[in-house]
């Protein structure tokens, strides 16, 4: 899997590199406009974001990642100091997934991270598995085209618009 850690300290990028390297393949970003660039390109499956971030607001990445398609169904884990519940709970309401207390005990990271992780899979799974079967209800198997279901649910749509363009209609069934 890919995690995207947003972090600007140093010591903490290379504290959660060693826990994350042997399994994943990780890209820190220290700065929000690269890091939203990243995560809309990077096709990541987990992004982990530190609320220690100095250089930029934190729940700012995790807001905009809410809105853009391309990373709609992002998870978001961040890692939050044990006195900042008012940022937590607030980036629970913008659509984080899920947290980490600090000081962070790294099983709990690593489990935490595997659970966002084999969830993204499954989801993603699942939203192939729908594309695919809407896909095979109105195609045919061998041929690709389209199939009398939605030739049946679309036919009288296409002859009311040629009625209006005023273009020659052919139909093979």
């Amino acid at each position: 899997g890919k995690i995207l850690i947003i972090d600007d300290n140093d010591f903490s990028s290379q504290q959660l590199r060693q826990i994350y390297e042997s399994n994943y393949d990780i890209t820190i970003e220290g700065d929000l406009e690269e890091a939203q660039i990243q995560a809309r390109g990077g096709d990541f499956d987990l992004a982990v974001v530190s609320m220690n971030v100095s250089s930029f607001d934190p729940l700012r990445f995790c807001s905009r990642v809410r809105t853009f398609e391309e990373t709609r169904q992002l998870p978001i884990l961040t890692l939050v100091e044990d006195s900042d519940t008012d940022r937590l709970v607030k980036g629970l309401e913008i659509g984080v997934n899920d947290y980490v207390m600090r000081p962070i005990d790294n099983n709990e990271l690593v489990v935490r991270t595997r659970t966002q992780v084999l969830r993204k899979k499954y989801q993603d799974r699942l939203r192939h598995n729908y594309h695919r079967s809407m896909e095979l209800a109105v195609t045919d198997g061998l041929t690709g085209l389209y199939n009398r279901r939605y030739m049946s649910n679309h036919l009288e749509t296409l002859l009311l618009k040629t009625q209006t363009d005023i273009k020659p209609v052919s139909v093979l069934i």
